[in-house]
């Protein structure tokens, strides 16, 4: 039986140079591709330093609780979520400061090691970012509409099954397809696979709708 990803879309193969031909890979960067990558870096500069700013912030409150509060901060779930979430959007910022990398080598190459870097981070990153908005919708739920809070033992498991679940998630595809799963997608590394539907682009879906029910206001 014909495998269904190489029916539906071209295979990748590589060129004299050792890489992926066009599309999967962008030697040189056409057009003005060049020049809209930069603000693309640019800003992921800038969220990499608030996010990564504002997690050592939280971070260092925790740590030195006993200056700043009379209880343990580490308790407000609200904020172990907010904290996770600003991880997430930590490793989507760090994808896109490859960016400049790109900029500098005039090309988007695969397979390469900062192809496969941006590859996992933006998936790692899409995929966690859903899951922690969807998190929060649901403890928000579970907080206004059954008037109680989980307990904070099985809260902290729930943090590290959801990082557990978005990793196992993340590696499926590159473990499918070691060498072909992170190409060239235009402006930056993506997944190159029809199983993305069910890696990514269906567990955002349900996650963004599924917060969306949650998050709508009562009439």
């Amino acid at each position: 039986m014909p495998d269904l990803t190489s029916s539906l879309v071209p295979q990748a193969t590589r060129g004299p140079n050792g890489y992926f031909q066009s599309p999967y890979s962008a030697d040189p960067l056409l057009g003005d591709l060049r020049t809209t990558l930069l603000p693309v870096a640019i800003m992921a500069l800038v969220s990499f330093l608030s996010t990564l700013g504002l997690s050592c912030f939280i971070t260092y409150r925790m740590v030195s609780w006993r200056k700043y509060y009379r209880n343990y901060p580490g308790y407000n779930q609200y904020l172990l979520l907010i904290f996770n979430l600003i991880l997430a959007d930590c490793q989507q910022s760090v994808a896109f400061l490859i960016s400049f990398h790109w900029i500098a080598k005039n090309g988007i190459l695969a397979p390469t090691a900062a192809c496969f870097i941006q590859g996992w981070l933006v998936q790692v990153g899409d995929v966690s970012s859903g899951v922690w908005v969807l998190s929060i919708a649901i403890h928000t739920w579970f907080l206004v509409v059954k008037g109680r809070q989980v307990e904070y033992v099985r809260f902290c498991c729930c943090l590290v099954g959801i990082w557990v679940f978005v990793l196992l998630l993340a590696i499926i595809g590159p473990i499918s397809h070691p060498k072909t799963y992170f190409v060239n997608t235009g402006a930056w590394v993506r997944y190159f696979s029809f199983l993305v539907l069910f890696f990514r682009l269906l567990p955002s879906s349900l996650l963004i709708n599924n917060g969306i029910v949650l998050d709508k206001p009562r009439l």
